[in-house]
């Protein structure tokens, strides 16, 4: 039994302040306002997180009931637990030399058309971008579908964008590469039947439900393991006794390594 509502992306004057239903207009105002422009472009000279973090932002992946904050106002707060999802997802691609580069050849593949892409745009830093995309059922949740997304673009992503509530900071209108109308519209609350539970749960469960992505982060995690115990060991070795510059076991090491 299917709910007659729509879940359409949010957005805010803030990152700390209540959420709206995100509109055409309201983007349009915030992307070509001259602060936007002036707050990105001094994060990229300094780049201070106080700049970046005065910027609009957006919610694409979900909206939110009201509830009440600590200081007792009711309001839509982003908040994982008040979460329904819209049936978007959003990657984050980070670190990239030239993004522009990389979003020309998305742009130009002969399948774009299929892959439900409704924004792509360079992020505030100059480094990265982001892409907001129709969520796939059969993908899985918001995670499992930001792996499938990355894998058939061929990019790695900022795992830490898992969340329904995560928040994305706006960029200025001529970093925005990409824009599909739908994208004010779309809702599929088929999807937040399916999936929104998962992130309403306290604590919100925010891990891939796909057996080939749980797997994918339980490698990610030994690796990142075997690297801080390789780190550890090297540091100890660093700690460990220091150097007795009479002893020659070092140079006759060296040359006998040297002589084979």
């Amino acid at each position: 039994h299917m709910r007659n509502i729509t879940f359409l992306p949010t957005c805010s004057n803030g990152l700390y302040s209540p959420m709206t239903n995100l509109t055409a207009e309201w983007l349009g105002s915030m992307t070509t306002c001259a602060s936007t422009s002036e707050l990105i472009n001094a994060y990229r000279q300094t780049k201070d997180d106080k700049k970046k973090r005065r910027l609009p932002v957006c919610c694409f992946q979900a909206c939110f009931d009201t509830s009440v904050n600590k200081k007792g106002v009711e309001a839509m707060w982003r908040e994982n637990h008040h979460a329904h999802l819209t049936g978007l997802v959003m990657i984050d691609v980070d670190h990239v030399d030239n993004p522009q580069t990389v979003i020309d050849g998305i742009l130009k593949r002969e399948d774009f058309k299929d892959l439900g892409i409704l924004m792509i745009y360079i992020t505030p830093s100059g480094e990265g971008f982001k892409v907001v995309f129709i969520a796939r059922k059969e993908w899985g949740n918001l995670i499992d579908n930001q792996y499938e997304m990355a894998q058939l673009l061929g990019v790695s992503i900022d795992r830490s964008c898992k969340d329904a509530a995560r928040a994305s900071f706006i960029p200025k209108a001529d970093d925005v590469k990409w824009l599909d109308e739908r994208l004010f519209t779309y809702s599929d609350p088929a999807y937040d039947e399916a999936f929104g539970g998962l992130y309403r749960n306290k604590p919100a469960k925010t891990s891939p439900t796909q057996k080939k992505w749980k797997d994918y982060e339980k490698s990610l995690r030994k690796g990142a393991k075997a690297e801080a115990e390789a780190k550890s060991g090297l540091n100890d070795e660093l700690k460990s006794e220091p150097v007795d510059e009479t002893k020659s076991e070092f140079s006759d090491e060296c040359k006998s390594a040297s002589v084979e």
